[in-house]
């Protein structure tokens, strides 16, 4: 059902895979109170596509049974989860170029739509607002979407045809336990090399742990293993590089001499490396899933692509990182830290790949002509804390979209060769770094990071609301 205001039209989608819009004059009502402020966003920012926030009621329409609070839009997001659903609108210019819902797509017809659509503007907003509301009851899709396999197969088809419409190579795969959710793997093209810069001192138990698992699981074989050697002083450390570099192919130990400083030594070793793509990898990172390496180069690879993150837990199977929100506790947090690895996560944000404002350095893969053009790291504002962000954030001025993975997966014993920053001058020296972080990006700190909603808090990690 749509409504036409001038040159927009509002999409109320009953056939959607979740539930129904409430009827009657209460629905017509809504049409009313929603279509002012998405025609107000429209003209205010010049925005082809727009769309809100949603609530689901249950069928007495007297109980809350979930919100969809979004982020902004980001294409890698949405091609995990139709993301943008309801309420959408868009100006008719867009839709007579990207075509109406075709039927071969039932069941996702409004997913292949704005997948569509997006693909013909970058003029997007969303609004952080509820302007649309659901009723649950039995005979919806979303309900019962997986005993309805045709709607999974249908918005698994949009998203191919998608993908080789925008010329990428894809495949797609709906996620088993998450029912509307979609991973795509990027094939690599050509034989690109990754140089692994490795940060270490001492520790050498945990960096043999980290060196055999990525041998092991990384799953590309045009890799080179750069250990940067910080000062380490016990003579088993000695011992066991000589060991690694004959046990693994391509790995070099450098020696970095200077005070620690996590951004100069990066940048030391990116300047030895010969790879066409750097992936920065803490010495406490121990990869888990199968084709780690592979699977954060093929995001690398679109050139539409800064930073690649991938999924880091805590030893306990928590999760640790998940993508980087600004604004958390006033500088930067982890998505859904603490939560169960095999969570879903909100609006499926654990399971599906997505576009974030930053990822963290633990585990970070970035094209080395992107690095050098940015002049890598920045180590005298950010020696230690939020280099990773700021370098994640100026990547996002170049308009290029960082993209954390889920399907990269590995145990990260935190700063556990380095220590915390919690006291002393260790805690100065982070607060110094926190406060040019501010001071470098306050664009963002003013306006909220856009692809975290301001329904949910700044105060944790888990996506509670305000």
């Amino acid at each position: 059902m749509s409504l036409d205001r001038g040159t927009f039209r509002i999409r109320f989608q009953q056939r959607h895979a979740g539930t129904e819009p409430r009827g009657g004059d209460a629905f017509r009502m809504q049409k009313h109170h929603a279509a002012g402020p998405m025609a107000a966003a429209a003209r205010a920012t010049g925005a082809q596509l727009v769309f809100s926030d949603e609530i689901v009621l249950d069928e007495t329409l007297k109980h809350l049974g979930e919100y969809h609070f979004k982020g902004g839009y980001g294409p890698d997001t949405l091609r995990g989860c139709n993301t943008i659903t309801h309420l959408c609108a868009f100006s008719r210019a867009l839709l007579q170029k990207a075509g109406g819902e075709r039927p071969e797509y039932d069941g996702a017809q409004d997913y292949d739509l704005i997948l569509r659509l997006t693909e013909q503007t970058k003029k997007i907003h969303h609004i952080p607002k509820v302007l649309y509301f659901w009723r649950r009851h039995g005979g919806s899709t979303a309900g019962t979407i997986e005993q309805k396999p045709q709607a999974v197969a249908a918005g698994k088809a949009a998203i191919e045809s998608h993908l080789a419409r925008v010329g990428l190579e894809g495949a797609v795969s709906a996620q088993p336990g998450h029912p509307g959710a979609y991973r795509v793997y990027y094939r690599v093209k050509g034989q690109p090399l990754v140089s692994v810069l490795i940060p270490s001192s001492d520790h050498s138990a945990d960096l043999a742990k980290c060196l055999a698992a990525l041998y092991a699981k990384g799953g590309w074989p045009l890799m080179e293993v750069l250990v940067l050697d910080n000062n380490s002083s016990d003579m088993a450390t000695a011992a066991y590089y000589e060991e690694a570099k004959k046990t693994y192919p391509q790995l070099r130990v450098l020696e970095y001499s200077g005070s620690f400083n996590y951004a100069a030594i990066n940048n030391f070793g990116a300047e030895m490396a010969m790879g066409d793509h750097l992936l920065l990898l803490n010495n406490d990172v121990e990869v888990i899933s199968d084709g780690f390496v592979e699977e954060m180069l093929g995001y690398s690879q679109r050139r539409d692509v800064g930073a690649v993150g991938a999924k880091l837990l805590y030893p306990d199977a928590t999760v640790q990182h998940a993508g980087l929100m600004v604004g958390i506790g006033g500088t930067a947090g982890a998505s859904h830290k603490g939560h169960e690895a095999d969570n879903g996560g909100d609006m499926f944000r654990l399971c599906t790949t997505q576009n974030v404002s930053a990822v963290t350095a633990a585990a970070l893969m970035v094209k080395r002509p992107l690095y050098e053009a940015l002049g890598g790291l920045d180590a005298e504002r950010f020696a230690v804390a939020y280099n990773d962000v700021d370098f994640c954030l100026r990547l996002r001025e170049q308009g290029l979209n960082n993209v954390f993975t889920p399907f990269a997966t590995a145990w990260h014993y935190e700063s556990k060769s380095r220590g915390l920053d919690t006291e002393g001058p260790a805690r100065q020296r982070h607060d110094r770094e926190a406060e040019a972080l501010r001071k470098r990006h306050p664009g963002i700190f003013a306006a909220g990071d856009p692809f975290y909603n301001p329904h949910f808090t700044l105060e944790t990690e888990n996506f509670a609301l305000r």
